[in-house]
């Protein structure tokens, strides 16, 4: 199923009854909201498809590195020998820094928008895994990023939004429901289909 801004919008339409060229819901007032739903779907949660990976390979100086511009979230910093960096707070990194201000890195900071590195290591590499910031849909053909059997809670959340605009609160109640319902599908289905798998023994059975 085609889950593009122009299919999304048409499904608003239909939920709501509200004809093509309404003057009081003209498309970039749906299309406002539709991205408002996203946002508040997006945010709600660090959803799996958002996660990606990307590299980060340091400069001469091997302090930092800016983050990329689709960032939410940092997820892991791996190494070149698979062994994942540290956390640390900022006002601990001058502190690792001390006596060992070269070296192979172990420890990483998140400062405004770029990524720290304590020691410090001019030209090393990292894999880096993060979630990406949601996706705003601007025109007709932009395609949402979220599976498209999720698409009904966006759209659930975008009517909510235009019902209040209209002060229709029984069906933004509706609506409302309707999208914390979705909601709390999506949670589930992700929670199904990500945990790891655990052996199932019956009581009496060896291992």
């Amino acid at each position: 199923m085609a889950t593009s801004l122009l299919f999304i919008r048409k499904l608003v339409r239909d939920r709501l009854g509200i004809p093509m060229h309404d003057s009081y819901f003209p498309d970039p007032l749906i299309d406002a909201n539709i991205n408002l739903a996203i946002l508040a779907v997006e945010e709600a949660h660090r959803w799996p498809w958002n996660e990606t990976i990307g590299t980060i390979t340091l400069d001469e100086t091997g302090e930092s590195a800016l983050l990329p511009d689709d960032w939410r979230a940092t997820k892991a910093v791996v190494d070149q020998d698979g062994d994942a960096l540290e956390l640390c707070v900022s006002y601990d990194l001058e502190r690792l820094r001390q006596g060992n201000t070269q070296g192979h890195p172990g420890w990483f900071c998140i400062i405004a928008d770029s990524i720290y590195f304590a020691p410090t290591g001019a030209g090393e590499g990292f894999t880096h895994y993060y979630y990406r910031a949601p996706q705003l849909l601007n025109v007709d053909e932009d395609v949402i990023r979220m599976p498209s059997q999720h698409v009904g809670t966006v759209v659930a959340k975008a009517s909510q939004l235009c019902s209040t605009r209209e002060d229709d609160r029984p069906s933004a109640a509706v609506h409302l429901m309707e999208y914390q319902e979705g909601m709390d599908r999506m949670r589930k289905d992700t929670k199904n289909s990500t945990r790891p798998q655990q052996k199932r023994i019956r009581p009496g059975n060896w291992i």
